[in-house]
């Protein structure tokens, strides 16, 4: 079976308040299963998820776009993060040296 996990544990382990897990998952952007007492059970691919998200509105986007990320083809997620033309690659890119070496 599925490792499952409670919204408090969530809470906890993301320092993000429960409320705002709840938001999340009115907004379509996060989906837990429910256990059978009705309670929300959060798998290890939400938790992956909510650590997306939370990626991205440090990167200042919005649940608007991030919502439709998936939606996103990677030209246009270089656009997003890159500007137009892509943006300075080194600096897009977390894994490349500054000297632009891989």
């Amino acid at each position: 079976m599925a490792e499952r996990f409670a919204i408090r544990e969530i809470s906890r382990l993301f320092h993000i308040p429960e409320s705002t897990l709840r938001y999340w998952e009115d907004r379509k952007i996060l989906s837990p299963g429910k256990a059978e007492n009705g309670y929300r059970m959060y798998s290890v691919e939400n938790l992956m998820t909510i650590s997306d998200i939370v990626f991205y509105k440090n990167l200042g986007l919005s649940l608007s776009e991030i919502g439709g990320m998936e939606k996103v083809s990677p030209e246009e997620h270089r656009k997003l993060f890159g500007g137009a033309d892509g943006g300075d690659r080194a600096a897009a890119d977390p894994f490349r040296a500054p000297d632009g070496k891989a």
